[in-house]
């Protein structure tokens, strides 16, 4: 690609995961508020892993919602549930059961199409365990772009206010102070730095750089505007254990979460994701789910059989 890449303008524009669709005819007026937007999309998810907090049972027609990849096909499903105007809060039965990564995918679209450039970010939270624990929770947020204050800005949609009282939150979720939330391509480089402890990184059973190698990749593909699931592996990824990494392959990874760190490189970055199998992302993808206690991987289509989009990937 020659087409030269900027921020934030490259993030003005939906990508692969994060176009409405026909949808967008539907959404109507949108608020301007970043915390509006939060709770407008809290109505139309549950979380999966916080269902119980609402004492809500899942119903067996959601138990795949979490595989959903794009916005479009998320709203395709809502309208399947329920023909209500997207204004409106949905009975849970309505929603989709999701997890953190379909709350900052569809937060960035939602964004995007207002005008405020955005990008969903895969890393680490602090907020989810008390200090004491001294442990960061595999999460994703969104980041868009404030032109006020020339710099991004991160919010949290998935803090509904249930999720708030119970984690005794004392922060804006529209708008995280700093170092709530750290993109994995930080946490890569401060554990390779020794000034963090890979080992309080984790979504068990997994954590350590093997995670946060897992989840460096995944940011690198979502700072390309390629969402993939917090389940899909691919390239660098492999393998899917603690096996040390050779001395070249961590060189490779160090520079990566360097240019992640700074948007004068995105261009270099793109291209390191472009021609590096490591870090594109493929059609097809190794899809980690749990069976029996055990965690298997299957194929699975990127693109959801979207041949049109092929292009773009």
């Amino acid at each position: 690609m020659n087409k030269r890449i900027t921020v934030p303008g490259f993030y003005e524009a939906p990508g692969l995961m994060t176009e409405i669709g026909i949808a967008a005819s539907q959404l109507g007026d949108l608020p301007s508020d970043v915390s509006e937007l939060c709770q407008l999309v809290q109505g139309w998810f549950v979380h999966v892993f916080w269902a119980k907090a609402h004492s809500y049972v899942p119903e067996p027609r959601q138990a795949d919602d979490t595989r959903i990849r794009g916005v479009e096909e998320m709203f395709s499903r809502l309208a399947e549930r329920n023909a209500l105007p997207l204004s409106e809060r949905r009975e849970f039965t309505d929603r989709l059961l999701v997890d953190c990564r379909a709350y900052s995918v569809m937060l960035a679209a939602l964004l995007i199409h207002s005008g405020i450039p955005a990008r969903a970010r895969c890393g680490f939270a602090g907020y989810f365990w008390p200090p004491s624990e001294h442990r960061w929770e595999d999460h994703w947020i969104t980041e868009y772009w404030s032109r006020t204050e020339g710099r991004w800005l991160q919010a949290d949609a998935q803090l509904d206010e249930v999720q708030q009282r119970s984690l005794r939150t004392d922060f804006d979720p529209s708008n995280l102070p700093s170092g709530r939330f750290l993109p994995a391509p930080q946490v890569w480089s401060a554990c390779r730095e020794g000034s963090m402890d890979p080992e309080a990184f984790r979504w068990d059973p997994f954590g350590g750089l093997t995670l946060i190698r897992w989840n460096l990749i995944r940011d690198v593909a979502a700072l390309n505007q390629v969402e993939a699931l917090g389940w899909d592996h691919w390239g660098g990824m492999f393998p899917l254990t603690d096996a040390p990494l050779s001395e070249e392959s961590l060189n490779f990874y160090d520079e990566v979460a360097r240019l992640c760190a700074d948007d004068t490189q995105l261009q270099t970055l793109h291209a390191h994701y472009r021609d590096d199998l490591r870090l594109r992302a493929p059609r097809t993808v190794w899809l980690m789910r749990e069976t029996e206690g055990n965690y298997i991987t299957e194929p699975a289509d990127l693109l959801a059989g979207d041949d049109e989009k092929l292009i773009a990937l």
